[in-house]
């Protein structure tokens, strides 16, 4: 599909109905979930109805779903710091992990 043809196709009504149908029908599209992939099967499919070749493919990946924490020192000082997990952090026991707590500067390899 030439180019011109795609630019002159996109409308204010095409883009909001398409908007109107994701954020009613598919409203929470977090990867790797079911309306994550419901997401991009609506997506190849308007994108064939406009004469595009689409496909959807499934690939692995690491996903973050954060959640709250806490860094909690309790010597020399105490003190209680707001945090996040990241990655795939495991959820801790309910008394945490305890360890030593090392400053290692930038994070450099150096360091």
């Amino acid at each position: 599909m030439p180019r011109e043809s795609v630019v002159n196709a996109v409308s204010v009504d095409n883009v909001r109905n398409h908007v109107e149908h994701i954020v009613k029908e598919i409203p929470s599209r977090l990867a790797g979930s079911k309306n994550g992939r419901r997401m991009a099967e609506y997506s190849a499919e308007a994108l064939r109805a406009s004469g595009v070749k689409a496909e959807v493919h499934e690939l692995p990946g690491l996903v973050s779903f954060p959640h709250e924490a806490e860094l909690r020192v309790t010597a020399p000082v105490e003190l209680s710091i707001a945090a996040n997990t990241l990655g795939h952090s495991l959820q801790t026991l309910e008394d945490g992990i305890p360890g030593e707590l090392l400053y290692i500067g930038s994070g450099a390899f150096g360091d």
